[in-house]
């Protein structure tokens, strides 16, 4: 039988006030068996009462021989969004190979980061279809309690 995920907060690298102005939370497994985690909190400005909540898994990366793969078993199959690495990079005014090796890292905040410069600019149905939709009631229960309460 697997052992099932125990995850916790590792770290905040969005805003101070999550709630009212984004969140970029890092969830790291205390198994050690699942890949860090990062969950994206944004209040929706075009409606009333209503937050977005994305969740997705944070896969490492390889680069080698110019191949961007996130596949551990074939990192000559490049990733999807393999040829849009330049312009990504650009939107987030970052150099190519920053952002490739962002993506690369071991360390989960580097990851997180090359994470949110895709999540940014490749739409964020990419990387979860069905994102959470919560109320401000709702937001402030989920994010008080663990494994969100990290000291940022």
């Amino acid at each position: 039988m697997t052992e099932q995920p125990e995850w916790e907060c590792v770290a905040n690298i969005g805003d101070m006030n999550p709630i009212d102005h984004g969140g970029k939370f890092i969830l790291a497994d205390k198994t050690g068996r699942y890949e860090p985690e990062m969950e994206v909190l944004e209040k929706e400005y075009n409606r009333r009462n209503s937050w977005m909540v994305w969740r997705f898994t944070m896969e490492p990366h390889t680069y080698i021989n110019g191949v961007l793969s996130d596949n551990p078993y074939h990192p000559d199959k490049p990733v999807w969004y393999a040829d849009d690495i330049a312009d990504v990079a650009r939107s987030c005014d970052k150099e190519p190979q920053e952002l490739i090796d962002a993506l690369c890292s071991q360390d989960a905040r580097e990851r997180a980061e090359g994470y949110y410069c895709l999540f940014t600019c490749l739409s964020a149905d990419n990387f979860d279809s069905c994102p959470l939709t919560l109320d401000r009631e709702e937001v402030e229960e989920r994010y008080a309690d663990e494994p969100y309460n990290v000291e940022v």
